[in-house]
């Protein structure tokens, strides 16, 4: 666990060797197969009797800590996820406000993070942490933790609608087209969004294809380019055009 709370940071983890931390270990079922499969089957949704209690365990720990007014960092690794968003939401029922003193780390996270990004601005959480979930591309994780890539989306989509000042909006609008088109292509390919983008206009199938590659080649190339566009930290391209579009819209 310990390289899961340090993020794979060797300095950070021998920082954590000398100070310690509290563990919330749920025994895994009997069967692994049949955990697997219900992460599979539900999408990450639904858990166990034993990751329900634990879950309440882990609430009144998380409450325990508010009331102390202590800073902490509650960090999930796989199926640990579950027990911690759940936790959160047990809160969120309290309407407790954390006041920005927790947050939370999702490692291998197979519970959607849109249901974690929802709960921790709930309970207004520390959100200063630009990375705050990483996983490896597992079945479990993609099925559950990104839902098939639609998780980040509705969270982007959910910062918009309801956490975004107005001057910052047309700029993260254009991000989350962005992501959406990456998205569309990662899952269907340059055919698959090309036959779309044929059918919708009634062009060549093929030119479309040809079209769909080279924007999406050139994109990151081009935005990189634009003057301005290298002033930012490099994050993604959706994130550099988003800069851009704001700072034109405070000027």
């Amino acid at each position: 666990m310990a390289s899961h709370i340090s993020h794979g940071d060797t300095a950070k983890r021998r920082a954590l060797r000398e100070s310690g931390f509290q563990l919330l270990y749920v025994p895994p079922e009997n069967s692994a197969w049949v955990a697997g499969w219900r992460t599979l089957k539900s999408l990450g949704n639904q858990g166990s009797e034993q990751q329900r209690k634990a879950a309440r365990i882990l609430a009144q720990h998380m409450l325990e800590a508010h009331q102390q007014n202590l800073h902490v960092e509650w960090t999930s690794q796989g199926e640990g996820a579950w027990v911690l968003i759940e936790a959160m939401q047990h809160l969120q029922q309290q309407q407790v406000d954390l006041r920005q003193q927790q947050k939370i780390f999702l490692s291998d996270h197979t519970r959607s993070r849109f249901s974690a990004d929802r709960a921790r601005r709930a309970l207004n959480m520390n959100l200063e942490d630009d990375k705050w979930h990483n996983a490896a591309p597992g079945l479990p994780q993609t099925v559950g933790g990104e839902q098939f890539g639609l998780a980040p989306l509705l969270s982007a989509g959910n910062d918009l609608l309801h956490h975004t000042p107005r001057e910052e909006r047309l700029g993260k609008t254009i991000n989350l087209t962005y992501q959406t088109g990456e998205y569309l292509f990662k899952k269907w390919g340059a055919a698959g969004v090309a036959g779309g983008l044929a059918a919708s206009t009634g062009g060549s199938a093929s030119l479309a294809v040809a079209v769909v590659k080279a924007l999406h080649n050139l994109a990151p190339t081009l935005i990189a380019s634009i003057p301005g566009a290298r002033n930012y930290y490099f994050k993604n391209t959706g994130d550099q055009l988003q800069n851009l579009v704001n700072k034109q819209q405070k000027r």
